[in-house]
């Protein structure tokens, strides 16, 4: 299991469509509730097929998955957003999504992108114009597929953050492997 599965169980709930079962606040009180409800996520999480990717062609990798998931998909960035012309391409604001911020501290930009066959290719010139997925500019990118986080890739695709979940045909990572977009891939684990 990586890193940020760990970390952020009650995303991975949200992102997998799943709402947080009632929790009785008993006896060992608030401590309990939060190990319980992280021990619940986990193991929801774990159920369905995911893998943990390591990179090496970062734009490469990006320019994939959002080939593969162009269509009813949202994609969304997090960093030093300022620099990127988002020109032709409306961010959504009201739509509920399983996309989050990842940092709390400092408050990064943040947009929500709707992901078509449409606005791929604008979303692709503007992050690929100046490379915005370097060290500055872009940090965390996510792409929801029908309501569910289908691709994250966090801490400028740190090999230990790259994750893609059962939407990601295991056939796209082989190929993507084969051509040398990424090192390996791994099924996560139970």
């Amino acid at each position: 299991m990586s890193f940020w599965e760990m970390a952020r169980p009650f995303e991975l709930m949200s992102a997998m469509g799943r709402k947080m079962p009632p929790v009785a606040n008993g006896r060992n009180g608030w401590i309990a509730d939060i190990a319980l409800r992280t021990y619940q996520a986990l193991i929801a999480a774990m159920s369905e097929q995911s893998f943990h990717i390591a990179p090496r062609d970062k734009p490469g990798l990006l320019a994939a998955m959002m080939r593969e998931f162009a269509g009813d998909a949202c994609i969304s960035f997090e960093g030093d957003l300022h620099r990127i012309d988002w020109t032709g391409i409306s961010a959504i604001e009201e739509v509920e999504t399983s996309l989050r911020r990842q940092t709390s501290d400092p408050i990064l930009d943040f947009v929500i992108l709707p992901l078509t066959p449409e606005t791929r290719p604008l979303i692709w010139e503007a992050v690929s114009k100046v490379d915005h997925l370097a060290d500055d500019g872009i940090i965390h990118t996510q792409i929801e597929k029908d309501g569910r986080l289908a691709f994250g890739a966090y801490d400028n695709f740190h090999p230990d953050c790259v994750w893609a979940g059962h939407a990601v045909p295991r056939s796209l990572l082989q190929g993507l492997k084969e051509s040398g977009v990424i090192r390996s891939f791994d099924a996560a684990e139970a």
